[in-house]
């Protein structure tokens, strides 16, 4: 459980970083998100890695593919921008399924390769498929995303990434304290007692 103590500091903290981002000018506010939109990243990596004790160096190729599916089914097949995220999570999730079913079979340095591997191939798709990517420039929205007709600034994603970057951290601890989250550390610091209990190490990793 997490202490009352721990849960003032988090709901303090959520509090100003809301506050300073409400009130903060338009260099600041790039800057939180950037820094949110990293922390979501931390976030998930810390999962692989803390964890299950997984080495992924190609987990940014996650993120691109998420963003760029998100920026074209808004702007070249008009689903509205709730739709469109959820999209690039359903397609996201399909592509880390199909790539942990050969990066598991291996360990170590081997498992490294394999995703630093991916991320590399993401990266040179997303430069060289100009047409679909627009290459080094990415790509641009013609209209800010919109939830519920409201249109979204600048400033409410910032503060919106401020909000799923505290869940993501109630998510994460929330896991970490389940039985699946014990699963995970039992498989990353002792295999032979892991299997030993009856649990499956390739569906926990995956």
């Amino acid at each position: 459980m997490i202490s009352r103590a721990s849960l003032l500091v988090a709901v303090a903290a959520f509090a100003i970083a809301i506050f300073y981002a409400a009130v903060a000018d338009s260099y600041a506010v790039f800057l939180i998100a950037t820094i949110s939109l990293t922390a979501i990243a931390c976030i998930g990596l810390n999962v692989l890695l803390g964890l299950a004790g997984q080495i992924s160096l190609g987990h940014i190729g996650f993120m691109a593919i998420g963003a760029y599916t998100t920026v074209l089914l808004m702007e070249k097949a008009g689903w509205p921008y709730l739709a469109a995220t959820a999209g690039a999570i359903v397609l996201v999730s399909i592509v880390g399924g199909l790539l942990a079913l050969p990066a598991l079979r291996v360990r170590g340095p081997y498992l490294a390769m394999v995703t630093i591997a991916f991320g590399f191939i993401v990266e040179h798709v997303t430069i060289e498929w100009r047409d679909l990517t627009g290459g080094g420039n990415g790509l641009m929205l013609s209209a800010p995303p919109s939830v519920f007709g409201y249109a979204l600034s600048e400033r409410s994603l910032a503060i919106a990434g401020i909000v799923l970057v505290f869940a993501g951290l109630f998510l994460f601890e929330r896991l970490k304290r389940s039985g699946w989250g014990y699963a995970m550390r039992a498989a990353r610091d002792t295999e032979v007692a892991t299997r030993s209990l009856g649990i499956d190490l390739v569906q926990v990793r995956a």
